[in-house]
């Protein structure tokens, strides 16, 4: 069912408006579940513990699956968004490298929040590039790397427990999903921030 009801979940809505209130868009202000909470602490496994050659390989399996499936979700939203097909590849690779970084600093810092903004923040840069290279707007690039970090079924977990009666599992899942967003939304803005600086040099 949750399968079903994803392209419903309004995570990537949650993102961007977060993202609207940080670089002072009013107007528009108007996705770590238990698969992210789960299977994106695999970097954290490493610390504290000696581990078997199996508990190494399903470590090491799980992580190219994530990245595999990340990549494909990307593409699957550009094709949904009519991406040129010449440039699906480049959104697989974007949805690829934000869920590789997201892990890494999973692996770092164990919360959402730092790994989910210093995705955001690369993802935001890869599509600044892309953009120039391929005399595109950035939006495109942007919003299929950034896919697989949405924390639409956080949000969904969230509401399913407020209906279960479980306002505590609801109070974390809410808080999962509001760092997720918020982390993404600094990072994205963090990026914009810089880009904007660069052009406005350069054009001096």
């Amino acid at each position: 069912m949750i399968g079903d009801i994803m392209l419903l979940i309004p995570g990537l809505m949650s993102t961007n408006a977060i993202r609207d209130v940080l670089i002072g868009d009013t107007f528009g202000y108007y996705q770590a579940d238990r698969r992210v909470t789960s299977c994106s602490s695999t970097g954290t496994w490493f610390y504290g513990r000696n581990y078997s050659f199996w508990e190494v390989w399903t470590l090491i399996t799980m992580t190219v699956i994530q990245l595999i499936t990340g990549a494909i979700g990307s593409v699957a939203f550009g094709l949904l968004f009519h991406m040129k097909t010449k440039y699906l590849p480049l959104a697989a690779a974007g949805g690829f490298l934000s869920w590789l970084v997201f892990l890494f600093g999973k692996s770092l810092w164990g919360s959402v929040f730092l790994p989910a903004l210093l995705a955001g923040f690369i993802a935001d840069v890869y599509a600044e590039i892309l953009a120039r290279i391929c005399k595109e707007t950035s939006t495109s690039f942007f919003v299929t790397s950034v896919i697989p970090l949405i924390p639409g079924s956080t949000l969904y977990y969230c509401m399913s427990s407020i209906v279960e009666g479980n306002p505590m599992q609801a109070l974390k899942y809410g808080r999962d999903t509001f760092l997720f967003a918020f982390g993404i939304a600094a990072g994205m803005s963090i990026a914009w921030a810089i880009c904007y600086f660069l052009r406005s040099v350069k054009a001096r």
